[in-house]
């Protein structure tokens, strides 16, 4: 049957083969995808299920004792990497999930436990002593918030403020906390005290080694031995029995100057058979000047 010239019946044909080929193929290609898709990733083992590492443990070293064989029997274990950690688990524990993958790019999946020989949670510390003394009275404590993490390593920028309580005129506790990247989250309360004045600058100051120590329940504990110098303004001297100071950008150290020991006193216990946070202060009476240095000492 002719239409205007045109075979309908050849051009029906024509349409239904179009539409045969394009059916095989689109069911090839699914057949295909669906074969190499579903085939089974590579299969990961491990010399040991859980290790025991360092913090400082490097990828390198969490790579050793893993092996992986594809589908066909073919080792591959130079695909192997890991994907990610857990956060921390029981204090010291993660999980580390590893991936390997195959010439057709099927990806296997294991995980194993490292165990953390060395790990403590983030300590929060200050560069400077809690006591402060400013012309306006204003202090940001976040300013003087530094924090140690043993995975991390310096992470002070990235703690917070979590509450401030007004407890008299010019006290205040500045209660800081700050979580690593093992999800470990600490927070400490720190009690701070402001003097405004002036004259800072001409006021005698006790250097310290810290500002905030943490000693172990049952430990000893020596306020006199975290004393390093002491200083006015820019000038820092040696204090009697300490070594001497060493100039720096922020002070210069004067010769021939030796502070006795008789011109600090310490005050405040510490009583390190009870967990707490203690107040030590030590007082600088020199040229007829007096001011206060304070620390913190937390016990665990």
């Amino acid at each position: 049957m002719k239409k205007n010239g045109i075979n309908v019946k050849r051009v029906h044909l024509l349409i239904v083969i179009i539409f045969v080929c394009v059916l095989a193929l689109f069911t090839t290609v699914k057949v295909f995808t669906y074969v190499t898709t579903n085939a089974e990733g590579p299969v990961i083992t491990f010399d040991k299920d859980e290790i025991r590492v360092k913090t400082s443990v490097k990828e390198k070293k969490l790579l050793e004792g893993v092996t992986a064989v594809d589908e066909k029997g073919n080792d591959v274990t130079d695909t192997v990497m890991i994907e990610s950690f857990s956060k921390l688990l029981d204090g010291k524990k993660r999980i580390v999930n590893y991936i390997a993958y195959d010439a057709n790019n099927n990806i296997g999946k294991a995980s194993r436990t490292i165990v953390y020989r060395d790990y403590t949670s983030p300590k929060i510390r200050l560069d400077h002593s809690p006591e402060f003394y400013t012309e306006d009275g204003y202090v940001d404590i976040l300013d003087y918030v530094t924090v140690k993490d043993t995975i991390d390593g310096e992470i002070g920028k990235k703690a917070q403020l979590l509450n401030t309580e007004y407890i008299k005129e010019n006290r205040f506790n500045y209660t800081v906390g700050v979580t690593n990247s093992c999800g470990d989250t600490v927070e400490l309360t720190i009690p701070v005290t402001t003097h405004t004045t002036e004259n800072a600058d001409a006021l005698p100051f006790v250097v310290l080694d810290d500002y905030i120590v943490y000693v172990d329940k049952g430990d000893d504990f020596n306020a006199w031995s975290h004393v390093e110098a002491l200083t006015v303004g820019k000038s820092i001297y040696q204090v009697e029995g300490k070594d001497e100071p060493v100039s720096s950008s922020d002070y210069n150290y004067v010769s021939g100057i030796t502070i006795p020991e008789s011109a600090i006193s310490v005050s405040g216990s510490v009583d390190t058979d009870k967990k707490g946070t203690y107040r030590v202060t030590f007082k600088a009476d020199y040229n007829d000047k007096r001011a206060n240095t304070t620390m913190l000492v937390v016990v665990e």
